[in-house]
């Protein structure tokens, strides 16, 4: 099962997540859940190729993804961060995660002219 075609198929669960800084509580959160994030993004990954997006466009628009979350909301991007050296990735790889209509849309629509 992909998460990202059959969404209401995803077991939830709940976890408790303590830190200092919101880099701490996204290291938390990934030393919890590092697999299920990693998967996220591997489908993700698929579903863009899927959409026939290139390496580029989808690195260019993951980078301008997590810079408008920077400057929108500098701590939940440093929650991303965390989450995202915690499960072992490199933080850019995470952005087509929490935005993924947008890098959709800004891939798909770059694509078109």
């Amino acid at each position: 099962m992909n998460p990202v075609d059959q969404p209401h198929l995803v077991k939830t669960e709940a976890i408790t997540v303590a830190g200092e800084t919101p880099r701490e509580r996204g290291l938390a959160r990934a030393s919890q859940v590092a697999p299920r994030v990693r998967a996220a993004v591997r489908a993700y990954e698929g579903m863009f190729e899927r959409y026939g997006l290139s390496d580029m466009a989808k690195k260019k628009a993951a980078r301008a993804s997590l810079d408008a979350l920077r400057d929108w909301d500098p701590a939940q991007f440093e929650e991303v961060s965390g989450i995202a050296m915690g499960a072992g990735l490199h933080p850019p790889m995470m952005g087509p995660c929490p935005d993924r209509f947008t890098t959709l849309f800004a891939t798909t629509a770059s694509a078109q002219g």
